[in-house]
């Protein structure tokens, strides 16, 4: 699966600056990203689109910019939330019982808490969800996040339902929060 959605993901950043010309307005599932946009074409948005948050991203994303605008989309589509409709579909739904932290448990795109995690989700099945994460900062409030794994999971889901998508992320430009 990562082989695949690695190669998906490298092959979105060169189609994605296309199909950004054709884009349309929709209500996305989470309110507090609205307004939002998706590609009309439902094929592509189906693979490169958000569902979700939309492709102009999420509110907390939203608040990092002075303003939206083609890169801060693009950015979003292919970096930040690379393939995300097409790793939503692949996900997979289960009761996670158990999760362990290897490395610094808060490593996150915050300056300070940089670092590696190694994160490992097990499901009822017996199923085991990895996930590895690793954030530097380079320049200013700019960094490199990487994230492969499965995504989603927060410690507060014990033994509940919930969707987990594979997610292959690395974002060169990430910007930090300070």
């Amino acid at each position: 699966m990562f082989i695949f959605q690695l190669l998906v993901t490298v092959i979105g950043w060169f189609l994605i600056p296309l199909f950004m010309i054709r884009q349309e307005e929709f209500d996305c599932t989470n309110e507090a990203s609205r307004p939002n946009r998706r590609f009309k074409d439902k094929w592509f948005d189906s693979i490169f689109g958000n569902s979700e948050d939309g492709n102009d991203g999420d509110i907390y994303y939203k608040e990092k910019y002075d303003s939206l605008n083609w890169w801060t989309t693009y950015n979003w589509c292919a970096f930040r939330n690379p393939i995300h409709n097409l790793a939503l579909a692949m996900g997979v739904d289960e009761v996670i019982t158990s999760y362990l932290w290897q490395g610094y448990r808060y490593t996150k795109d915050t300056v300070g808490h940089e670092g590696f995690v190694y994160s490992k989700a097990t499901g009822e099945s017996g199923k085991v969800y990895p996930m590895y994460r690793w954030c530097k900062l380079l320049y200013k409030d700019y960094g490199i996040e990487m994230n492969i794994g499965y995504k989603n999971f927060n410690i507060g889901d014990l033994n509940k339902h919930y969707k987990y998508s594979f997610t292959v992320s690395i974002n060169p430009f990430k910007r930090f929060e300070k």
